[in-house]
């Protein structure tokens, strides 16, 4: 927004009366924008008038004063937690963009829920509405890029949009002022984050092991499994696959586990694998060729 789009200027406060100041402000914006019909000392006074009135519903819903979010908004990702995308006491009007990626081989829509509030997870937030987009070209996961966006205006009118950046699809919603939770469930729930942060802290932790333990998991399972890599001898292969597969089943059957048991399960995992892919790079099978090939192919992987 730049001053040509402002028609009236309002001075507010006592210390507006301050001849510098007026002089200043009328210079940036013009004198013929400088409203000077409302008293200084009383401006603030008249807003809580309006405001009054219309909590007590003797004023038109068409003035509403709302300076900040009360509440953080955001979209679920995996692990059930809520990324914020636009942060408590965001200025109103706002518009804030995000960018977000899929976490599956060949995937073609992704689910765009929109929750509000303070937790971590988003089972302990306000569910407000949620989208799919559509049509994403497949490709291994974390190639995809879209972007997802949070616009208000000074209405209170949310619109949550993504588009996918490769082939322009695209989804929204809209959420209205109405629909949001009320300034009692605003309090409650800014309390309760208070009163559970130590959990929700521990509860991030023990995704963020989950996520890693089986992201390694994954990625060694991989490697050896790599055609082009022969230097595994068929033996070592066996156990650090079957130890894979272990721990795939483990983490499918287990629900929830502690943060000691996640951090156990990858130490074991590493300690089985790291002396062999330390023992491979030290005696090495193969020629550079081969090796060259191998880091093409992970490359290619990559993009």
């Amino acid at each position: 927004m730049d001053k040509a789009s402002i028609d009236e200027v309002a001075l507010v406060g006592g210390s507006t009366r301050i001849l510098k100041i007026q002089d200043l402000v009328t210079t940036f914006f013009g004198a013929n924008k400088i409203c000077q019909n409302i008293n200084p000392d009383e401006a603030v006074a008249y807003g809580a008038a309006v405001q009054a009135a219309i909590l007590r519903k003797e004023l038109s819903g068409e003035v509403l004063v709302m300076d900040v979010t009360g509440l953080s908004m955001g979209i679920e990702v995996i692990g059930g937690l809520m990324s914020i995308v636009v942060k408590r006491n965001t200025q109103i009007p706002f518009k804030k963009t995000k960018g977000y990626t899929t976490t599956k081989d060949n995937q073609t829509a992704v689910t765009c829920s929109v929750y509000q509030g303070e937790r971590q997870m988003i089972k302990d937030n306000c569910l407000l509405g949620s989208f799919s987009l559509c049509n994403i070209p497949p490709a291994p996961k974390g190639v995809p890029k879209f972007e997802v966006t949070f616009e208000m205006d000074a209405n209170g009118i949310l619109q949550v949009s993504a588009v996918d950046r490769l082939s322009g699809t695209m989804n929204k919603i809209e959420i209205s002022y109405k629909d949001r939770v009320t300034k009692e469930d605003i309090e409650r729930m800014v309390e309760d984050a208070k009163k559970h942060r130590e959990e929700d802290e521990l509860n991030m932790k023990c995704l963020k092991a989950k996520n890693s333990l089986e992201s390694y998991a994954i990625r060694i399972k991989s490697t050896i499994e790599d055609e082009n890599n022969k230097s595994f001898p068929e033996s070592d292969k066996k156990k650090v696959l079957d130890k894979c597969e272990e721990t795939m089943k483990w983490l499918g059957t287990m629900e929830r586990a502690n943060l000691e048991e996640y951090e156990r399960m990858q130490e074991e995992l590493e300690s089985l694998y790291n002396p062999i892919i330390t023992k491979m790079y030290e005696n090495p099978s193969s020629s550079d060729s081969d090796s060259s090939d191998l880091s093409d192919t992970n490359e290619d992987a990559k993009n």
